[in-house]
């Protein structure tokens, strides 16, 4: 597999917003509604060798038992590398988590009369 680097330009053409410095958001809709958003944060911290980066990405569901977040750990290398991951492994992961805890809507839009 290819790795390439992950970058902001990669972010926003996968359709993440940026809300906050080093931090993204995707809204994740179908017809019916609103299914969950995705969060990615980006951490750079200085070691010996310049400093070390990654990218960590995170959702959070309603579930009958309450909220339950979920969060990719080291999906993504140091120095912005992939770690045999793409962005898209990253949407279908959590969408399928979502089908597996029966498909939870954040918000279902109303239809019009």
């Amino acid at each position: 597999m290819k790795k390439e680097t992950i970058s902001k330009k990669k972010m926003l053409e996968a359709g993440y917003k940026e809300y906050k410095s080093n931090e993204y958001q995707r809204k994740v809709v179908d017809k019916k509604g609103t299914k969950y958003f995705i969060n990615c944060k980006h951490d750079s911290f200085p070691n010996k060798s310049g400093s070390m980066n990654w990218w960590s990405f995170d959702m959070q569901i309603e579930t009958k038992y309450g909220a339950v977040d979920f969060q990719t750990v080291q999906w993504f290398n140091e120095n912005g590398k992939y770690s045999q991951n793409k962005i898209i492994n990253v949407h279908k992961y959590f969408d399928w988590l979502w089908i597996k805890h029966g498909k939870p809507y954040y918000e279902n839009f109303k239809r019009k009369k």
